[in-house]
């Protein structure tokens, strides 16, 4: 038995077909976590949040990002192994420990970083949440998460017109 090599051809047609119209009634947006959003959310989350703008930063100027939040309503800074400042809520896992906040930087979810990885100096604005329900939907990473959400905002270069 021995099989047979053919060459095959094919050709298609294109063929146009007409949809019915389609008529958008509503308006969505989508929630991206944004700092032009920081007053507002200031504002409807105050007594659900702890914020700092960049003013409260500046007068506070060379203290280290973790003195300026230990001053929030259920925070606490505790000191790593390797000596680095971690920011902590007042609220514990079920383990029994207390575990580390879910971190935004710059509207992007983060892992692995503390607090005093970035200087005072560079942060425009902070937002605490003790718990994903107190926390905007913008921040909302699709788990409930009772460890705390932090917002960290960085501040932007001044751009000289020439």
């Amino acid at each position: 038995d021995s099989l047979a090599l053919n060459d095959l051809d094919i050709q298609l047609e294109a063929v146009v077909r007409a949809l019915p119209e389609v008529g958008v009634r509503e308006t969505r947006y989508a929630r991206v976590p944004t700092i032009e959003n920081f007053e507002t959310r200031r504002r409807d989350k105050g007594g659900l949040g702890f914020f700092l703008g960049r003013e409260e930063i500046r007068q506070r100027e060379g203290a280290p990002l973790s003195s300026l939040l230990a001053q929030a309503k259920g925070v606490t800074i505790v000191r790593n192994r390797n000596g680095r400042s971690s920011l902590r809520f007042a609220r514990w896992s079920s383990k029994g420990q207390a575990c580390a906040p879910h971190t935004w930087l710059d509207g992007a979810l983060v892992k692995d970083f503390e607090i005093d990885d970035l200087r005072a100096s560079d942060v425009e604005a902070v937002e605490l949440y003790p718990n994903s329900a107190s926390a905007p939907p913008e921040f909302d990473t699709g788990s409930r998460f009772a460890c705390g959400i932090v917002v960290l905002w960085t501040r932007r270069p001044i751009l000289k017109s020439q």
